[in-house]
């Protein structure tokens, strides 16, 4: 009877423990970024062992469903707010599904000089929940929010996805030739074909691009400007400011991309007064007016039919190569923007997916002193010489075509 009730208490006690285990692993694999106050300032701590992509889960939305969500171009916390002004600043945040980082990029926004001024677009490739309760939670400026109606989550299994038809990307043409698959005739200029998730970034800048100034309502008499970011972008307090005193140097000029910086590993804080007029335009961060864009739009065909699956770097060839007058840019010497992926489209970092968060956080504290400058100091820099080459995996006909397309009204 003892013996009975001893084995008893012991599977009682195996069975908590095995539930303890179980519970503590959970919360191990659970997503966790928490906004902390800490003497009256807000950050976010980040639990570095969790995974930063959002699992992107098949949310049975439609295309139709998308475009009447674009259609109606709803701005949230305009209660909050002042209506939008013909004069204010956009700043449009291209997002796909790296939540972690777009977390520590709307962090990063609070607290900003002048967001509470601003329209902040954040165009989604993915609809989903997470990724948009991250959106819906922010309070500190008005927002909007659009879904690039052509992506690979809605297009699943055919163009501009993934067709099961579709060619390998290394496969040679003789061998896709005889394959009958569909784009055998169009490999690019090196032997490749399409790869869906790398183009889809090209199309979703197009389109949000086209999107943002001849659809909203609210651009249709627009003069303000317009910041082209990413999800993974890091935007210092004073880069609102810093804007604002570079149109004065340039009297605004439209013919000017004005940027937040270029990447670089070397700060010289002392320096943050300094803004660089360079004789091209650098490959990030783009800032524009509507009068920029409609000379550029007047350049979409060769945009359309350039090799070169780079969105960016497609665009600083065009303004270098093709656009009269030629564009010129403006940007701080000491960035206002740091690119904290480590792990995207071209980044794989060895050392964890928060090693250039870390390296950001330290810079900015360097940089803070030297925040908001009373007056700019100009600083003029020659282009420099950069490979005039193509990156190719954008010769499809498909993509080209559906390219020209998005300059058309989407209904």
């Amino acid at each position: 009877m003892q013996l009975s009730r001893m084995r008893k208490y012991w599977q009682l006690w195996i069975t908590l423990y095995a539930l303890l285990i179980v519970f503590f692993a959970l919360n191990l694999r659970e997503h966790k970024t928490n906004t902390v106050i800490e003497n009256n300032q807000y950050y976010v701590k980040v639990d570095e062992s969790n995974v930063i992509y959002t699992k992107v889960r098949n949310e049975n939305i439609t295309q139709s469903e998308v475009i009447a969500i674009n259609q109606k171009q709803e701005i949230r916390n305009q209660n909050l707010f002042s209506s939008f002004k013909s004069d204010d600043t956009i700043i449009a945040i291209q997002v796909h599904n790296r939540s972690e980082y777009l977390k520590l990029t709307v962090s990063a926004l609070q607290k900003v000089k002048g967001i509470e001024k601003t329209l902040i677009i954040f165009s989604h490739s993915v609809f989903d929940h997470e990724i948009n309760k991250i959106v819906e939670e922010v309070k500190f400026a008005k927002v909007m929010q659009i879904f690039y109606p052509f992506s690979t989550q809605i297009f699943a299994n055919s163009f501009p996805g993934d067709d099961p038809n579709d060619c390998p990307k290394d496969m040679s043409k003789s061998e896709a030739i005889k394959l009958k698959c569909n784009n055998a005739e169009f490999p690019d200029k090196y032997g490749h074909y399409r790869e869906s998730r790398f183009v889809q970034i090209r199309h979703h800048w197009f389109w949000k691009i086209n999107f943002i100034f001849e659809q909203l309502r609210i651009t249709r008499n627009f003069n303000g400007y317009v910041v082209f970011i990413e999800e993974d972008y890091y935007l210092l307090p004073d880069s609102l400011y810093f804007v604002e005193e570079m149109r004065k140097l340039t009297n605004n000029d439209p013919n000017c991309v004005y940027s937040l910086g270029i990447w670089t590993t070397f700060i010289n804080p002392p320096k943050s007064n300094i803004a660089v007029v360079y004789s091209s335009v650098p490959y990030n961060s783009h800032i524009i007016t509507k009068q920029f864009w409609n000379t550029f739009k007047n350049y979409t065909e060769i945009f359309c039919n350039t090799d070169d699956y780079n969105f960016d770097i497609t665009f600083v060839k065009i303004c270098e190569r093709d656009m009269k007058p030629k564009p010129y840019s403006i940007y701080p010497l000491v960035p206002r923007v740091f690119h904290i992926g480590d792990i995207g489209t071209h980044t794989h970092s060895k050392n964890g997916h928060l090693d250039a968060y870390r390296r950001t956080i330290k810079h900015e504290k360097l940089i803070e002193p030297f925040l908001f400058p009373k007056q700019l100091k100009k600083m003029t820099k020659g282009i420099l010489k950069k490979a005039d080459i193509d990156w190719g995996g954008f010769s499809d006909p498909r993509d080209r075509s559906l390219c020209m397309s998005m300059s058309e009204v989407l209904n």
